[in-house]
């Protein structure tokens, strides 16, 4: 079950970082309201809501789906489904913090990803935050991807 977990974990992980470095690329401003703590809110076009939907898509779907494979595979409980569910979760929230957040945002800096006319946080505590919001948005995600998995 653990091999499951880190497997789809990494998998989630490269899935959720390509989205999150390309919309950040192509369309930063689907960051604004993450970059000022919800005091701006992004603009409301097609593109920017396309991106907002991917990246959740992304993280959400992909994850459950994920979470979802890595338990169905195995002959394991409700528990043993929820943990593997929750820690591919995790993982892809850990590569997150580490290699998007603090390796490129606030370590490398890259140009594209600024907004103009906004400040951009340059602490790490948005980023923790962010990652402590994750787990906890994993739990009933990880709880349906177990239920699921059970029924399927």
């Amino acid at each position: 079950m653990t091999a499951l977990a880190l497997f789809w974990g990494l998998v989630g992980s490269a899935a959720f970082t390509v989205v999150v470095l390309v919309s950040w690329w192509r369309n930063p401003e689907v960051w604004l309201a993450d970059v000022t703590d919800g005091e701006q809110k992004p603009p409301t076009n097609a593109t920017t809501v396309t991106w907002t939907v991917l990246v959740a898509l992304t993280f959400l779907g992909g994850s459950f789906v994920a979470a979802w494979l890595a338990g169905s595979v195995a002959d394991a409980g409700f528990v043993e489904r929820f943990l593997v569910a929750h820690a591919v979760m995790a993982i892809v929230n850990l590569v997150d913090l580490v290699v998007v957040d603090i390796a490129v945002y606030l370590w490398w800096r890259p140009s594209w990803m600024t907004i103009p006319g906004v400040a951009m946080p340059t602490d790490d505590g948005m980023h923790v935050r962010g990652a402590v919001n994750g787990f906890a948005m994993a739990i009933p995600i990880a709880l349906l991807a177990a239920v699921v998995s059970l029924a399927a």
